[in-house]
């Protein structure tokens, strides 16, 4: 199968698609869970917005503004029903681990065109049946996802464009609406940017401003409807000011993110000594890896 999705044609794009709706029929059937509470939780959210209230005034919730938009529109255009959710998040899945694939092949951390990077990246989101849920944390990561196809630009073909620096920040200021606590990352792209990419003080600069300027634009709504206070409390310090139960300790947390972090240096060091890496490829591999780290952070964050 492998080997099927070494050549990259618009007919293997749509194995995969198929083989990421298979494995989504087999988690939802074999293993049905009918409708998450969480999801449910989302469906309430979206009715109580339509009935007119205001998110963290009239509903008090932490989810973030943008999650809580889509939610109210799919509420609108099918009530109380869980597939078009699902649908969406197969296609954004889909869309996720295409544009990854791109990114990879393109900025040359492979010495062939292959599907083989989508392939896994659909594997392991179809390995829980909860990455398949149309979550926050799903649509925050597309945008994430672009932001990283910029910095990339700026990394690999060493592109200082303006529009590639304000997308960048633009970007990942969405997906930090979308999902919180994806404002770890901020920290990456800003050292990656200058310590990889060569951000001069203006590009790291101009990605704080367009960073922040779509919570900026959240903040200055919430501060036209008198209900900017709701918003701070409710939204940038809800997670944080509420009890949580830890499912896991410290430790235990530690070591299941150690092995696939482990794995991913075993493989970037055999990949090394066995064919070496072209400077395009090694400036991929090395942002991967501190995007890695991070990652484990947000991880542990959430």
């Amino acid at each position: 199968m492998i080997t099927f999705f070494k050549i990259i044609d618009p007919l293997r794009a749509l194995a995969l698609f198929g083989i990421l709706l298979a494995l989504a029929l087999l988690q939802w059937t074999v293993f049905p869970l009918g409708q998450l509470q969480v999801e449910l939780g989302w469906e309430l959210l979206g009715k109580r917005i339509l009935d007119g209230q205001t998110l963290y005034v009239g509903v008090v919730d932490d989810t973030a503004p943008l999650s809580a938009l889509v939610f109210t529109l799919l509420q609108w255009l099918f009530p109380a029903q869980v597939w078009p959710h699902r649908l969406i998040a197969l296609l954004l899945i889909f869309a996720q681990a295409n544009y990854l694939n791109s990114l990879l092949v393109r900025y040359g951390a492979f010495e062939l065109t292959t599907y083989v990077p989508a392939l896994s990246a659909i594997f392991i989101y179809a390995f829980n049946a909860e990455f398949l849920l149309l979550s926050p944390m799903l649509m925050g990561s597309f945008f994430l996802l672009l932001a990283l196809g910029q910095l990339f630009s700026q990394t690999v073909l060493q592109e200082e464009s303006l529009s590639s620096t304000t997308l960048l920040g633009v970007y990942a200021g969405m997906a930090a609406c979308f999902h919180l606590p994806f404002l770890v990352f901020l920290p990456f792209f800003l050292i990656a940017g200058i310590t990889i990419s060569g951000f001069t003080f203006n590009q790291v600069l101009l990605t704080l401003v367009n960073f922040f300027l779509p919570l900026g634009f959240l903040a200055l709504y919430y501060f036209w409807i008198d209900a900017l206070p709701s918003f701070y409390h409710e939204f940038l310090l809800g997670t944080r000011i509420k009890d949580v139960y830890n499912h896991l300790s410290l430790l235990q947390a530690l070591v299941v993110l150690a092995v696939p972090l482990f794995f991913a240096i075993l493989g970037f060091t055999i990949g090394s000594v066995k064919r070496g890496y072209t400077s395009k490829s090694a400036k991929t591999k090395t942002t991967h890896a501190a995007l890695s780290i991070f990652r484990c952070g947000h991880d542990s964050a959430v």
